[in-house]
């Protein structure tokens, strides 16, 4: 190196002026709500704390309306994962949330047309009864054929009757 660079750095150091380093990475962005959001839902979720997994999914709604739409995608994602619970209080928490989007298309293909009653089974099972009101609220196009078909082959009339 060159005297005078070595001079002019020894300078630097002197007066306390930065070093220039090595170019650094920027830091991630920090996690939107939504993406918070399913982290805790992941969490309770692998610890079958079904408490913590009602409460995150109650949130889902008051989040939906301001989400982007890869959050929306992830929040009606993460509501549908929870009608596939065992449990009934997460089951109807994941339906009040999906419902609470009141965006029908999404919340149909989150799992809802997953949950229907079976045209063939003698009673429906209550959770596919409330499945097929929160579609009469939510009117998803998807889900007409399949409910007119549910309609005229159903065995339980209690499943006409929603």
């Amino acid at each position: 190196m060159p005297r005078s660079l070595l001079l002019t750095l020894a300078l630097l150091c002197a007066l306390g002026a930065p070093f220039p380093g090595p170019a650094r990475a920027e830091d991630p962005p920090a996690p939107t709500a939504a993406q918070a959001l399913r982290t805790e839902l992941e969490a309770a979720r692998a610890a079958k704390d079904d408490g913590k997994w009602t409460d995150g999914l109650k949130r889902i709604a008051t989040l939906y309306p301001d989400a982007s739409e890869a959050d929306k995608k992830l929040l009606a994602t993460e509501a549908g994962a929870g009608l596939k619970s065992k449990s009934e209080s997460v089951q109807l928490a994941a339906l009040d949330a999906l419902r609470g989007t009141k965006d029908g298309e999404a919340a149909w293909k989150a799992g809802l047309k997953g949950e229907l009653p079976d045209a063939k089974a003698e009673t429906a099972k209550p959770l596919e009864l409330k499945v097929l009101e929160a579609l009469k609220e939510l009117h998803p196009e998807g889900a007409v054929p399949l409910l007119i078909a549910l309609l005229q082959k159903a065995k339980d009339p209690k499943v006409c009757g929603a």
